[in-house]
């Protein structure tokens, strides 16, 4: 999986990683990051998360003045490699904010514009929920990660060893009279 967070780095192009748990996913863009250098941003979000987790909170002084102002030192627009873990479970506004800093390189949010110099941004799912079946055709790179079967992916849990439906029927008492 490294080498295809490298070849999206270098080709400028950002990933979407379909992966169950544990399966180094995040370790993978780590990895990378440090081989590329620069600031690496990484984040789960889920359904809490508010936008000024990802890409900073308000300036207080400057919207005593009137001017909304983000401040993004240490977040996800300052960031060279990014790595958004359950991306899909973000709310609209984060997704929505995140398509246009994606697509255009730029952040944009009240009187805030600034040019972002991510490299890659790798967003990873467990599974595609509906939410991300809709979205995951605009990511221009998609790979299952290593361990990711599309049967598991959808929910199938055999390999949990969890079998669902009626269990198996244990020999009644007339099987055990017609036994020899």
């Amino acid at each position: 999986m490294s080498e295809t967070v490298v070849l999206c780095a270098v080709a400028g192009e950002h990933l979407l990683v379909i992966g169950l748990p544990g399966t180094a996913k995040s370790e993978a863009v780590r990895r990378v990051s440090q081989q590329l250098g620069g600031q690496l941003f990484e984040y789960v979000l889920g359904r809490f998360t508010e936008p000024n987790e990802i890409f900073g909170p308000v300036d207080l002084r400057r919207l005593r003045e009137g001017v909304v102002e983000v401040e993004t030192t240490g977040m996800l627009p300052e960031a060279d490699v990014a790595f958004l873990d359950e991306v899909f479970l973000g709310s609209t506004a984060i997704l929505n904010t995140l398509l246009g800093l994606l697509n255009e390189r730029t952040f944009r949010r009240g009187s805030t514009s600034v040019d972002v110099p991510l490299r890659v941004c790798v967003g990873a799912v467990a599974r595609l929920r509906a939410a991300g079946r809709r979205a995951a055709p605009r990511a221009p790179v998609r790979r299952r990660s290593p361990g990711a079967h599309p049967r598991r992916q959808a929910g199938h849990r055999a390999h949990q060893g969890v079998r669902y439906g009626r269990a198996p029927r244990a020999p009644g008492p007339a099987a055990a009279r017609a036994a020899p």
